[in-house]
């Protein structure tokens, strides 16, 4: 009788891994259809509704944003060039996900930063734009332009357009994280 209850004891403990076991395999599953269905909505051009933001005068009028936010927001749609980047340069996924959060927690590559340029930020260096204008940092890991970032594979400036690019900007990110120049991002110190 002992023995009848101590198989079927552990007939059931065997069921139960097998089941959670199954249950991980599917949401894994999930996870990747998910991925694959998001990247297609953004191949064919389906856009969410622009954002509405503020002008910094202090009027609270709205105005639209000119760039349409596509569907593809959200770390987890660029899970897979995150993982490419973070074992070619040898470093943390975390790492570039936690600098990628805190630079731009929509993780909209269309986004411009919200930051305003300060005076002294102006006085320092003129050519970056006016006194209260938003900084001029675009994409996912919010590269500022004019602080003339050369591209390190062609030599060539960082563009708008470029940093926009999420392939480009994470790669980036990775690069600059391998070769201790993450400095220029402020959020590598806070994170």
């Amino acid at each position: 009788m002992r023995d009848s209850f101590y198989t079927e004891r552990q007939t059931r403990k065997h069921g139960y891994r097998h089941m959670r076991l199954q249950w991980h395999i599917m949401l894994k599953h999930i996870k990747t259809i998910l991925a694959i269905v998001i990247t297609i909505l953004a191949i064919l051009g389906i856009f969410i509704p622009a954002r509405t933001v503020y002008t910094s005068e202090g009027d609270k009028t709205p105005q639209e944003v000119t760039q349409e936010l596509t569907v593809a927001t959200g770390y987890e749609a660029y899970e897979q060039i995150i993982q490419s980047n973070a074992e070619r340069y040898s470093i943390s996924e975390s790492r570039i996900i936690a600098i990628m959060r805190c630079e731009n927690d929509t993780f909209d590559p269309n986004r411009q930063s919200e930051v305003l340029y300060s005076a002294g930020q102006i006085a320092r260096n003129p050519h970056w734009g006016e006194v209260g204008e938003r900084e001029h940092s675009y994409g996912l890991v919010q590269i500022h332009i004019p602080a003339g970032n050369i591209n390190p594979w062609t030599g060539e400036p960082i563009t708008e357009e470029l940093a926009k690019d999420p392939h480009f900007s994470i790669q980036y990110l990775a690069y600059k994280i391998n070769n201790n120049q993450e400095e220029m991002w402020a959020c590598s110190r806070k994170v």
